[in-house]
């Protein structure tokens, strides 16, 4: 399990749900919510965005808590070992890297939206 993993069971945990319970809040299977806490898989971006949303995590800490390094776990059969050349792994990463920083700019986007007089509901 890599520190992301941890952090999305951790905070599916606080909440009390069970991976069918969370499954249902979030709209992502309970296999695919096992994986991204067992570190065998990183979420994209939409599930990043239901993740934060559902479990009411701070989107820098969800991006960023992997930061150290740490390469997620993969199962036999996954593309680590399905010979994808190197260079198309990291071309996978920067994709994704993309997608954080395009949820970083939509939350930030979001907070400033909810957080100005001009735009409450009366």
């Amino acid at each position: 399990m890599n520190e992301l993993g941890k952090l999305i069971r951790t905070a599916r945990e606080a909440k009390a749900w069970s991976l069918p319970q969370a499954s249902a809040e979030t709209g992502i299977s309970a296999k695919r919510l096992e994986s991204y806490e067992q570190g065998e898989q990183l979420p994209g971006y939409e599930h990043s965005q239901k993740l934060v949303y559902a479990y009411g995590l701070d989107a820098r800490q969800f991006l960023f808590c992997g930061s150290g390094g740490q390469e997620p776990a993969k199962k036999p059969g996954k593309a680590e070992n399905s010979g994808m050349p190197e260079g198309q792994k990291r071309t996978m990463r920067s994709v994704y890297e993309a997608h954080i920083m395009q949820f970083m700019h939509e939350e930030e986007q979001r907070k400033n939206h909810d957080h100005d007089p001009c735009n409450r509901q009366k």
